[in-house]
């Protein structure tokens, strides 16, 4: 009996020992994985620091970051603990709990795909648009139809401020698919102004009253050169364009500063008997049919 009772003593020791080496191997795995994370994480920082320093970004420029290092963050936490989930289910035998949840995610990634695919590619387009960086917060930008300031970049989505005063929210997979027009990014913007002039009118003459008024205006730069061109024969007139560079600016002070040459290119012509013909259509009667 005492040899009995020693040998399922022994076999209780040995058993507790599993169980605690089983449970010491445990706290590693999770004492690791969170050093692992934070790691990682410190990692990705200086990273993006060293991204901002190397582009010399701007100050309003650290807001994008913000909206990928945070997904990132806990895009890092959700994949550490699953590694970790499957590591110890492992270690304590439970194969057919490890072997369902390993299935059961399969499924749920196919569903979770299908139904999210859109959603997945306007975050990778968002990843895009930081490594790309074509625009950036504050910037004067033109793409698929919506012209106005980038108020916002996440990473779903880019969101653009019109100048109707209308905050327009846009996929970041259609601002990568599309042509981005970025008006912020050249100290100076070529602006254009097509007038039209009867087809009786002197076309050398036009021109250069036109070059004049571009000329006058201190705003307008003196290089690269002002030009005007004859640009089509139009159905009720010939149409010119006003080509000139300005310093880069903001849209109102554009369309102010167009009106303000329209106006005194209008007046120009006035004085010179130039016209300016209105849309018209000529009737010809033939006589000679009865």
């Amino acid at each position: 009996m005492m040899k009995v009772d020693i040998f399922s003593a022994f076999g209780e020791i040995t058993l507790h020992m599993d169980v605690i080496t089983k449970f010491l191997i445990t706290v590693a795995i999770v004492i690791v994985l969170v050093f692992t994370r934070r790691v990682l994480i410190r990692l990705l920082e200086r990273v993006m620091q060293g991204f901002r320093i190397a582009t010399g970004r701007r100050v309003y420029d650290l807001r994008i970051e913000e909206y990928y290092i945070k997904p990132a963050r806990h895009f890092l936490s959700i994949l550490l603990f699953c590694i970790g989930a499957l590591m110890i289910l492992g270690i304590w035998g439970l194969a057919g709990v490890l072997e369902g949840v390993v299935i059961g995610a399969g499924v749920a990634a196919v569903v979770l795909g299908f139904a999210a695919q859109g959603i997945l590619a306007d975050m990778i387009a968002g990843i895009m648009l930081l490594l790309d960086h074509p625009l950036r917060i504050g910037d004067w930008v033109e793409v698929v139809g919506v012209e106005g300031i980038v108020r916002d970049i996440s990473i779903r989505a880019t969101r653009i401020k019109n100048f109707d005063g209308e905050v327009v929210t846009i996929p970041n997979r259609k601002m990568v698919e599309e042509i981005i027009i970025n008006r912020s990014r050249n100290p100076t913007l070529r602006l254009k102004v097509t007038i039209g002039i009867d087809f009786g009118a002197n076309i050398g003459k036009a021109i250069d009253l036109a070059l004049g008024v571009m000329k006058s205006n201190d705003r307008i730069l003196d290089k690269p050169a002002s030009s005007v061109i004859v640009k089509e024969l139009g159905d009720s007139s010939i149409n010119l364009e006003m080509r000139f560079w300005v310093k880069r600016t903001e849209r109102p002070e554009t369309l102010k500063l167009k009106s303000e040459i329209i106006t005194k290119v209008k007046n120009a012509f006035d004085e010179n008997d130039i016209k300016i013909p209105f849309p018209h259509i000529e009737l010809i009667e033939n006589k000679g049919k009865k």
